[in-house]
């Protein structure tokens, strides 16, 4: 219920002020879905989130929710709090029971706010998920100065699913630099 009335607030605001023009929207599977992006400004979960068509449940830093009031809106909108710092196994039964009931998971790759594109050296986690979960992921990209008045472009990319069968941790890795250049729509390295 939080979820539907921010975005009913937040979408013209963020449509008038940032003039959010969304590219290459494909048709959307049904079932568990996993949205990833390029993530560099605070704002990039809200662009994302009014201009998607389903709920999106995000995977945030846990020292968000340390502030009382933030936590409680995080908590609302059903995020799952994340310790960057380790493997945090509470989070991802979390996200997991999201997929298993066929909802969409919104994760940032990167781990953190980013400047400049490295396809390397990502965590796994997120192709991990993907893949058991047997998940659609959905990459987008987002590119904005983030000014006011200032065209917000949002990029879809063709949606994917990795391969089925067994897997290695450095399978994992490769299709981490795959979704990263998909995202940003480069060549893989």
């Amino acid at each position: 219920m939080l979820y539907k009335l921010a975005i009913f607030l937040l979408k013209p605001f963020f449509y008038f002020f940032y003039r959010i023009q969304v590219h290459g929207a494909y048709p959307l599977p049904e079932g568990p879905m996993v949205v990833i992006a390029n993530h560099s400004h605070a704002l990039d979960p809200f662009f994302i989130s009014i201009i998607f068509p389903r709920k999106i449940h995000w995977m945030a830093k846990k020292e968000l929710y340390d502030h009382k009031i933030m936590g409680a809106l995080l908590r609302g909108v059903e995020t799952i709090p994340v310790n960057r710092e380790e493997n945090d196994l509470k989070a991802l039964r979390a996200a997991m029971a999201y997929l298993r009931e066929g909802k969409v998971l919104g994760i940032f790759p990167e781990g953190t706010r980013v400047k400049e594109v490295d396809l390397h050296g990502k965590k796994t986690g997120t192709a991990v998920l993907a893949h058991r979960m047997k998940a659609t992921i959905i990459p987008l990209y987002i590119e904005s100065d983030f000014s006011l008045f200032k065209k917000t472009h949002i990029y879809f990319r063709p949606p994917l699913k990795l391969p089925s069968g067994k897997r290695k941790e450095e399978d994992y890795k490769q299709d981490m630099v795959g979704l990263m250049a998909r995202i940003y729509g480069i060549e893989e390295e």
